[in-house]
């Protein structure tokens, strides 16, 4: 470490998501370096530590690795991306606080309410005792926040659990920006067009968690530069085919440009209802067009 440097105060995590818990806990990492003339830095990891932890386990993130470190990258003043390997998994705390003192220049430990460390996963006063022994200063910063619905702390887990129900407007709330799924556009049965409402067919990455089953209003940016709204199914399209594999598919009404092999961000603002099978053809368009004007109704003029 440079001599020209100061000493940094440090907070670890995966920052899944970079959540408004996340930005409050750096907010207060950065109050206490500028108290105590420190570098404020978060720590993170290139890759979530899952995939080596159980690589076989079917990761369903918020963000992809470079949404999240170029996230953090805007709410940190420095960040510190490292490899989370074989070798890092069986890294001890200690070992790893030691290797961030030593390496890095930390001076002080910043914990949130769940940090969680080493191969040892200590916490608390197990891993206050730790910084104790290397002379670092263990802060603890007990603060986070609370959903105003019912208490639960702002976690990426809790987040991942609304969208995966279809919360996408509470889920959007505790991220602080609306929660968006990219992804290509291929080609379909083109039964939608059929009827009159022809829809993107968009593949997200395996890896990333998409929104449970039903109908959102959702707002779309195409190849000409422009945010327009959409409606987007995500389900099984009960009416139209017997197939059980869920797709994404979105409609943009008053759209008419080719958008096949194009990625496209599908940025969710608010469920409209669930997916479920009609009689006809007829009554399935009949509910996309009230769709349509319920999503118009809900996005106009919205920033």
């Amino acid at each position: 470490m440079s001599e020209l440097l100061l000493p940094g105060v440090m907070a670890v995590g995966t920052f899944d998501g970079v959540h408004a818990g996340h930005r409050h806990l750096l907010s207060s990492l950065k109050a206490y370096a500028l108290a105590h003339t420190l570098r404020p830095v978060a720590v993170t990891f290139s890759h979530h530590p899952l995939r080596v932890i159980a690589p076989d386990k079917k990761l369903r993130l918020l963000s992809d690795d470079d949404k999240r470190i170029s996230m953090l990258k805007h709410a940190a003043d420095e960040v510190i991306v490292l490899d989370f390997d074989e070798s890092m998994l069986r890294t001890p705390a200690e070992d790893f606080l030691r290797m961030l003192r030593d390496r890095y220049g930390m001076a002080a430990f910043f914990t949130g309410h769940d940090t969680v460390l080493g191969h040892d996963r200590l916490s608390g006063e197990r891993l206050a005792e730790v910084c104790r022994r290397l002379g670092v200063v263990y802060v603890d910063e007990a603060d986070c926040l609370l959903s105003p619905d019912d208490g639960a702390q702002v976690s990426s887990s809790y987040i991942r659990s609304l969208i995966a129900h279809g919360d996408v407007a509470g889920a959007s709330f505790l991220l602080g920006y609306d929660y968006s799924v990219s992804g290509t556009v291929v080609h379909g049965n083109h039964i939608g067009t059929g009827i009159g409402f022809p829809t993107a067919n968009i593949v997200p990455p395996a890896d990333i968690l998409t929104p449970g089953g039903g109908v959102y209003a959702a707002y779309i940016f195409t190849p000409d530069g422009i945010r327009r709204p959409a409606v987007v199914n995500i389900g099984t399209r009960p009416t139209v085919t017997s197939d059980e594999n869920m797709t994404i598919e979105a409609h943009l009404p008053d759209y008419n440009g080719n958008l096949y092999g194009l990625q496209l961000t599908v940025t969710f603002v608010a469920r409209l209802r669930s997916e479920c099978k009609f009689a006809s053809l007829s009554a399935l368009k009949f509910q996309l067009a009230k769709d349509v004007e319920q999503a118009k109704s809900l996005l106009v003029g919205r920033q």
